[in-house]
């Protein structure tokens, strides 16, 4: 499998011990968003904090056609958006520890 780099940032991916360092391809992935805001929190010296969720707006830019056994990395509403087009290989990058993606987030 190829995992290919949408962000535009380098990613170090950890698995089994091993981290790998994935370059940016070049290209970065992005959609719109339009946000909700669905909460708030009490912040510093009695200001509020909003929550907000993101939500996609449209198609996603950037991303290549789908190729067999490649999985591209994009942020999360970028794979939440082509997931609404009926795309399964686009992820977000997961949790992260000392630094490494420890997996990736599937956008259903």
């Amino acid at each position: 499998m190829q995992l290919v780099n949408l962000t535009g940032r380098a990613m170090a991916v950890a698995s089994c011990g091993t981290v790998v360092k994935v370059q940016p391809s070049g290209t970065v992935a992005s959609v719109e968003v339009t946000l909700e805001r669905v909460g708030e929190l009490d912040g510093p010296a009695g200001t509020s904090v909003p929550i907000l969720r993101q939500h996609p707006a449209g198609e996603p830019e950037g991303l290549p056609p789908p190729v067999p056994g490649t999985v591209y990395v994009a942020a999360e509403a970028v794979a939440k958006a082509a997931l609404a087009a009926g795309r399964l290989d686009v992820f977000a990058p997961g949790p992260v520890l000392d630094g490494a993606v420890t997996g990736l987030v599937e956008p259903w």
